[in-house]
């Protein structure tokens, strides 16, 4: 039976992604934190990973394909990661600066939600040396007390100049930004049931 919010444990993180029912789906880092993250209907689990330090889930729209997405979601948890999120948010730049074409990279909003340090930035990336196409990521990092968790919506398509060109419309980049405020990183005590 559907709840607004389902528990799953670290382990079994894939689940978040499976579980296209949900309204919000819950990962616990341990029994007092849990990352809730809204569900996107009309999209596919494409990828599961998990080892000691990381777990990695990749979702796209259901009528696209692994290899050709437009538009891509990428939830990360990194457990036992002592890195902040303005590490993190400002060491995006020089690490798409080495696989892209022309980069740009939009400022660092760092914030406090709910008592918990968040922040966002975008990278355009002009074009990726890999498949030679244009992507652009709004990425949100959130510091739990065990794990970084990182969320990336990403659009994909023709090369485009970085700076100048935007290929993503600005009400999809407001859908991004309304998806980002609804994720949560609660307590036990405060999360739904």
């Amino acid at each position: 039976m559907c709840s607004r919010a389902a528990r799953f444990t670290l382990a079994v993180m894939r689940r978040l992604v499976l579980a296209a029912c949900l309204g919000f789906a819950s990962v616990p880092v341990h029994a007092a934190e849990m990352l809730l993250v809204p569900s996107l209907p009309g999209w596919t689990v494409i990828d599961n990973r998990a080892d000691p330090d990381i777990e990695t889930s990749g979702l796209i729209p259901s009528d696209e394909t692994a290899d050709g997405w437009t538009r891509h979601l990428v939830v990360q948890a990194y457990r036992s990661s002592p890195m902040d999120v303005p590490t993190f948010l400002n060491g995006l730049s020089p690490r798409t600066d080495e696989a892209c074409d022309g980069i740009a990279a939009g400022p660092v909003d760092l914030r406090t939600v709910n008592g918990v340090e968040t922040g966002r930035r975008t990278i355009a990336c002009g074009r990726y040396h890999g498949d030679g196409k244009g992507l652009y990521t709004a990425f949100l990092a959130i510091r739990g007390k065990m794990a970084l968790y990182v969320l990336a919506r990403s659009w994909r398509g023709r090369p485009f100049k970085a700076g100048t060109d935007m290929p993503v419309p600005v009400t999809e980049r407001d859908d991004w930004n309304a998806f980002f405020d609804m994720v949560r990183l609660c307590e036990d005590s405060d999360c739904p049931k």
